[in-house]
This record gives C-alpha cells, structure tokens and sequence, in this order.
C-alpha cells in the first residue's frame, strides 16, 4: 500500500514535471497502490494493458491459474490458509478496477518495458517521422512505419530494402521456408527452435523462462506484491523486418547451445497486432539452399548479429 501523503506528494511531482513539459510515468503497481494513485489524481489514465492485468484478464495470470488446477489446486491462498476459488478472486479484482478505455497519453502501465516502448515511440513519431525529417524518408521506411502502427503486413520487396538485399531474394527463399500465417499472440513458437524466424507480420518476443522464479509461484499464491510476467524475463521484441532465432541456430548444429532449458522461447507478442506471419527456415532447409543465395543471407544475418550487439552495449548504459 502507500500512504495517503505520499500520494499526495507524488501528486505534486508531477504537476511541478508538467511545468518543465516532463510526464511522470509509473510503473509495477499492484491493486491497493493503483487505487491509491488514482484517488491521489497522480493515474489518471492507464494504459489498458496495466488495467486488464489489475482485473485478472491478462495472459499470465489466466494461465498461471490454469495450470495450477491442472495440478490440483482448487482455490488460491489469499489469507493463513484460507481458500478462495480462482473465480471469485477474478471476480473481486473486476468489480474494483473499472473497464479498460483507449488513451492516447497513458501515465501508469504494467511494466517498464512497455513505458520505454511507448516513449520510443512518441521520440521516433516527433523526430523521424514528422517534421523536416520526414521527406528524406525513403518508401521502405514509410512500410516499416505502417507496420508498428497500423499492424499491416511488411511486403518481401520492404523486408529486402530494409536489409540491403537484393530484389527477389525473399521469393527464391519462400519455398524452403515453413510459413506460418495468423500466428495468434501469446503462442509459443515450438517450431522455430533452432531454426532461423523471418518476421512479415507482428512480432515476436524473446522470452526466458527463470526456473527459480517459475518454481515460487507452484506452491501459492498471493495478492500481496506485483508480480507482472513471473517466472518470465523478456529479453528482446523483434518487429517485422527481423530475423530471430540466429544464436541458436548458428551454435547448435556445433552443439554449442549451453543449455536448452536456458534458451529463450520464441513467443509471438501482442505489440503489433493481434497475429503475427514468420517464415521458418530450418536448419536443413539451409543446407540445401544455392551457395550464392546462402552467402546473402550470411551476410544479412551477420549484419542483424552486430547490430543486436551494439543495442545490448547500449541497454547497459
């Protein structure tokens, strides 16, 4: 919880923030400190995914509760022992927090990645894609742009620019790939382990799984703290125009992969749209391909390999 003062102190922040055209974000809040924030003035307009996780409509928590009754468990511990069902503490938790609304400027959401996500965002609308800027934006850049934003499908012509590919590349690879179209979000991609992941639509998460972590949450559960995504680490969300899976498809033909419980899971995510399109090209899909076609996409992969390097230099700074 939060003290009624402190609340109010917090409101004071961020109208004193306003003044100097900054915003105060918050983050990680569980049920009594939202109510607290929201009685305060300081949210008053949460991003929807924050207000569907307050209200148990979340992904994880529907899951997480599932697999509990699949191992038996009939209620949840809430109080020394006393046992509730999983229905009724749903039930309670929607009836305090109200319904999800579209905002255009949210100032609380479920976790700081999608805050960073968002001030991404408006950086990238304002200085890029608006402005003087804008008209030395060449015709990929615009295709990636609608992508992010009005979840269309990235042509093979965009993807191909956007990597310094050559015209026709993606239509020589399409038919050794896998492809999988209406990809609904949330699913774990089992295929695509040790396989190379190219994304046309939507997009995907890195996920690790933290097996301590996922261990705590089998033998109860509390309403106490926030524990948004449990047992989860998101490593990384790759938009269309990417490939995923490099790592492990370059280490395990070697067997170099350190542990495979370790690896992370390839989830498609719900921050492009509601499905996501992934060509799949495994390993000995690879080794069948032209050597001229092979040496592209080395080196197209070579090229993501050192960029996603230099953004992980930069995530510790």
């Amino acid at each position: 919880s939060v003290d009624p003062s402190a609340a109010r102190h917090l409101k004071t922040i961020k109208e004193k923030a306003k003044l100097i055209g900054c915003e105060l974000i918050c983050c990680r809040t569980n049920h009594e400190v939202y109510g607290a924030l929201v009685a305060a003035g300081v949210i008053t307009a949460a991003d929807k995914d924050l207000v569907q996780y307050l209200r148990g409509l979340r992904w994880r928590t529907k899951a997480a509760a599932t697999k509990r009754m699949d191992e038996g468990h009939m209620g949840i511990v809430v109080d020394e022992g006393h046992m509730v069902s999983l229905d009724d503490v749903l039930a309670q938790q929607r009836s305090d927090i109200p319904e999800p609304r579209q905002v255009d400027v949210p100032d609380a959401f479920a976790h700081e990645t999608d805050a960073l996500d968002y001030c991404d965002e408006r950086i990238v609308a304002d200085f890029c894609y608006s402005g003087d800027l804008a008209g030395c934006l060449q015709s990929y850049q615009w295709a990636y742009r609608n992508t992010c934003t009005l979840f269309v499908r990235l042509e093979e012509r965009h993807f191909e620019e956007m990597n310094n590919l050559r015209a026709g590349v993606m239509a020589e690879l399409k038919p050794h790939c896998f492809v999988m179209v209406e990809l609904p979000k949330w699913d774990k991609v089992e295929i695509a382990y040790g396989s190379l992941c190219f994304i046309l639509r939507g997009s995907v998460s890195l996920v690790q799984i933290l097996p301590q972590a996922y261990q705590s949450t089998r033998t109860s559960f509390t309403s106490g703290g926030f524990s948004f995504r449990e047992g989860k680490r998101l490593r990384r969300r790759y938009p269309p125009g990417h490939v995923v899976g490099k790592v492990t498809f370059f280490l395990a033909k070697s067997d170099r992969v350190m542990d495979k419980q370790l690896a992370p899971q390839i989830v498609v995510s719900s921050k492009y749209g509601d499905s996501t399109e992934l060509w799949v090209l495994k390993r000995s899909s690879w080794d069948s391909l032209p050597a001229s076609l092979k040496a592209e996409l080395t080196a197209m992969l070579c090229e993501q390999l050192a960029d996603d390097a230099q953004h992980a230099s930069l995530q510790e700074h």
